[in-house]
C-alpha cells in the first residue's frame, strides 16, 4: 500500500473525506449507517478513524456493530499517511474524525491488536502474558 502526502486529504461537503491520489479524486463518506439485529437502520457511526499502529499511520475504515450493542471495530488502512503521530493527530481533529493509537508490548515493542494483558511495565502482548 502505497502513502499519500497529508495535505492531500480534506473534509469535502460537510459530510466526506477527499483525497487526490496519481491525479485521481477519491471521497469517502464519513458515516455509515447503523443497522440493528433486525437489519433495520437506527442512525449513523463513523466511518473512517486515524490510526496509529507502531510504524504505520493512517486512515482505517470502521465497521459498525450496533446490531451486537457495541462500538464499530476498527478495520484495514484505507490508505497510509506520510506524517508524525502529532501530525495524525493534528489532522483528525481537522478533519473531524476520531483518532486511536495501538499500544506497543511493553517488552518486545510489537504493535498489540486484539488481547493483552498489563505487566509490571506495562502493556505485554501474548507471547510475554504467561
Amino acid at each position: 500500500m502505497e502513502t499519500i502526502q497529508k495535505e492531500k486529504l480534506r473534509r469535502v461537503d460537510g459530510d466526506r473525506i477527499a483525497f487526490e491520489y496519481h491525479g485521481f479524486k477519491t471521497y469517502i463518506p464519513m458515516w455509515q449507517d447503523a443497522v440493528d439485529a433486525t437489519g433495520e437502520v437506527v442512525g449513523s457511526v463513523p466511518n473512517l478513524i486515524g490510526v496509529v499502529a507502531g510504524e504505520e499511520i493512517g486512515i482505517c475504515h470502521l465497521a459498525d456493530r450496533t446490531y451486537k450493542d457495541k462500538e464499530p471495530d476498527i478495520c484495514d488502512f484505507v490508505f497510509k499517511i506520510n506524517c508524525t503521530r502529532e501530525e495524525l493527530k493534528d489532522k483528525c481533529n481537522e478533519l473531524g474524525i476520531g483518532f486511536y493509537e495501538y499500544p506497543l508490548c511493553s517488552k518486545c515493542g510489537e504493535v498489540m491488536y486484539g488481547s493483552f494483558t498489563v505487566g509490571e511495565k506495562g502493556y505485554e502482548c501474548d507471547n510475554h502474558s504467561f
